[in-house]
């Protein structure tokens, strides 16, 4: 923690900069909420694709729905998509990147362990270009519902009459 001495007292205090990074570093519960909502979408659009496909949910697509959800709290929480708030057109872009990182990670771990046979291609191919939007529906959709509830509770009362109050409101 950054300490600055305040010059008249010459006592250490906490620099607001320390403070807000301290807070930046640590997860908030909606953020747990969305990644548990990304990784249930993800994973429910590959066992419908599995079973759209005519394939039975193998222990092979279970394995992988598993080491998707490490991945994904891996990566996610690494690279902090759910600390920083963000556009949402700068969200989608990082969403992009961990999930292009998370599908990277798959295929080189099938190929290392040799069990890329074991999957189709067809199945994985789809899931990787549905799973990102699938992944991303219940973040855009949880951003939308928590913007919309905080306009909803930034209702202010005026207080005053006259000059005071129109300053009084100017000022906060």
């Amino acid at each position: 923690m950054k300490l600055v001495h305040d010059h008249d007292s010459n006592m250490p205090i906490r620099s607001l900069y320390s403070q807000s990074r301290l807070l930046q570093n640590h997860q908030s519960l909606s953020g747990w909420v969305q990644m548990l909502l990304d990784c249930i979408a993800v994973v429910a659009v590959l066992f419908l694709i599995v079973a759209l496909h005519g394939y039975d949910i193998d222990r092979q697509y279970r394995i992988q729905a598993v080491i998707t959800v490490l991945l994904m709290g891996i990566i996610y929480n690494g690279v902090g998509v759910y600390r920083r708030f963000t556009g949402d057109s700068i969200m989608l872009i990082r969403l992009a990147k961990c999930w292009g990182m998370v599908v990277t990670a798959l295929i080189l771990i099938a190929f290392f362990t040799k069990s890329s046979a074991d999957y189709s291609r067809q199945v994985i191919i789809w899931w990787a270009l549905m799973g990102y939007v699938g992944g991303d529906l219940p973040d855009m959709s949880f951003r939308f519902a928590s913007r919309s509830s905080q306009r909803r509770s930034d209702v202010g009362i005026d207080c005053g009459v006259g000059a005071s109050g129109r300053s009084f409101n100017e000022e906060h």
